[in-house]
């Protein structure tokens, strides 16, 4: 009907008159057998729910104190690394540059606060990260906020 009126606006002439018996000279429709459902695919475990993640594993008695000096920015992964082990980590960025040493502290926070664990600074670029499972007893120096500041107003 629709290309009946735009034939009209735009003067084409149409020989074929409509009618609504066109279709009459076929066979009805058979009916397609109904689907047969598949079963769903099964989910891949790529994706990991918060809930499920690693979470520090309970006190043993082979927990440790890990000390690191890292060179590099890649060496964070080895101090995370020990962190999801359950280990504790001193970590001394004597050697390192500020800037690089800044992006290893924040990397450092967000593991231990992905395992509730705490990080302390122990000296100017001393820092000691542990997993839940430690407890820290007396105050050497404040803890780190999570704005990246210390009770001193430094940043790190």
């Amino acid at each position: 009907m629709a290309s009946k009126f735009f034939s009209n606006l735009f003067g084409v002439v149409d020989d074929e008159p409509e009618t609504a018996d066109y279709y009459e000279d076929q066979q009805p429709a058979q009916q397609a057998p109904a689907p047969v459902p598949t079963p769903a695919p099964t989910r891949s475990n790529k994706v990991v729910s918060i809930n499920n993640a690693r979470v520090a594993p309970q006190p043993n008695s082979s927990s440790k104190i890990e000390l690191v000096e890292p060179r590099v920015y890649g060496d964070g992964k080895e101090i995370v690394n020990h962190l999801l082990n359950g280990n504790a980590v001193i970590v001394n960025f004597d050697q390192m540059d500020a800037k690089v040493a800044f992006r290893i502290v924040e990397y450092m926070k967000g593991a231990t606060y992905a395992i509730s664990g705490k990080i302390e600074r122990i000296d100017a670029e001393i820092f000691l990260c542990t997993p839940q499972n430690f407890e820290i007893s007396g105050k050497l120096a404040p803890t780190l906020s999570s704005d990246g500041l210390d009770d001193r107003g430094d940043r790190y």
